[in-house]
């Protein structure tokens, strides 16, 4: 059974890839139509690294410690048992031959991955402390005691850490820094939700219901036929959905789709739907094939839930939040970055 304890160790690790960019543009799921709403998942906040400089300054090897964040110094020893930590978990799923590949270098990829991590959760722990805020104490005490209970009941884990030199009480002062991700998030988050800046975006996003019924794209003469019956008795456009539809989930709704933005569609969909009026049948072609589509509704998100429809749009109302919650987030983050100044060592002593 996975360890709580584990997970959060590794929440900084495996940000490092994705979340040191900017936010990216929220992608359809290519294997599915991408005209159901609860297929595109909401974009989560950025909360990790930020890009820093490529050719970073690299000092002589020291025992001690790894890097220098500001005023503090990161212990060699905290990062040595983090990566032992790594290391366990990669070979408890790939197996040892995972570190045994010259060519892809994992073993220095995930070195230096833990190194950023590392540093990363010091500038978080010095943002954190900037803003006011601490983390929760009793929620580390339990992480802590389940940590230590772990290594009584993984005989491996422990002998793993003695082989590599490690010892994982030094994993403690990484599990404290670690706590404050979420604590800065919940911050961040409120922050946005107060802003002026998040309440203009609800105000300027319009959103569309619509059903559509998904037809083969190689046939546009019985689209065109079926899309003049559709027209001439909307009240059967339901039916006709779960009968004829391709898309298997809206098609046994009659077609529903909920409330969309235009980009969490593709590009033919999302014009067609939002270039039509209220009530009117309209159809277009993309990928996936014909569409037929009836816009059953359209309005701001602000409107909308002014309409009592705060459920329907909540979705779309989360994707608007996260991206403001990580373009601020960077921006702190660069503050801190230059406000403390970062150090390395070098990770060999034969660098």
């Amino acid at each position: 059974m996975k360890k709580q304890w584990i997970a959060l160790l590794l929440v900084g690790v495996l940000l490092l890839g994705a979340c040191s960019k900017a936010p990216a543009e929220t992608q359809t799921p290519s294997e599915t139509p991408a005209e159901t709403p609860a297929e595109t998942p909401a974009e989560s906040p950025v909360i990790g690294g930020a890009d820093g400089p490529t050719d970073i300054e690299i000092l002589p090897w020291n025992e001690e410690h790894v890097a220098k964040v500001g005023d503090e110094y990161l212990s060699r020893k905290t990062y040595n048992a983090l990566v032992a930590l790594n290391k366990y978990i990669f070979i408890s799923q790939y197996g040892e031959e995972v570190f045994k590949n010259e060519e892809q270098d994992i073993l220095s990829a995930l070195k230096k991955a833990t190194l950023d991590d590392f540093v990363t959760g010091a500038l978080v722990t010095k943002l954190t402390k900037d803003r006011g805020l601490s983390p929760n104490e009793e929620e580390i005490a339990r992480i802590e005691g389940e940590f230590k209970a772990s290594l009584e009941e993984d005989e491996a884990l422990a002998v793993f850490f003695e082989g590599e030199g490690a010892e994982p009480e030094d994993l403690l002062p990484y599990i404290r820094m670690q706590s404050n991700f979420g604590v800065l998030l919940d911050s961040f988050k409120e922050e946005v939700l107060q802003s002026q800046e998040y309440a203009d975006t609800l105000e300027g996003t319009e959103l569309v219901r619509a059903r559509h019924i998904l037809l083969d794209g190689e046939d546009e003469e019985a689209a065109k036929e079926l899309l003049e019956e559709v027209k001439k008795a909307p009240e059967t456009f339901a039916d006709v959905a779960m009968q004829k539809s391709l898309d298997p989930g809206s098609g046994s709704l009659g077609g529903e789709l909920g409330y969309f933005g235009m980009a969490d569609m593709v590009p033919e969909f999302g014009a067609a739907s939002f270039g039509a009026e209220i009530g009117e049948i309209v159809m277009t072609r993309s990928q996936f094939g014909f569409h037929i589509i009836e816009v059953l509704d359209r309005g701001t998100i602000t409107q909308l839930e002014e309409k009592g429809l705060a459920d329907e749009v909540a979705g779309s109302k989360e994707k608007l939040l996260n991206p403001l919650i990580s373009s601020l987030y960077q921006k702190e983050y660069a503050r801190m970055l230059e406000e403390h100044p970062v150090e390395y060592y070098a990770l060999e002593k034969n660098e």
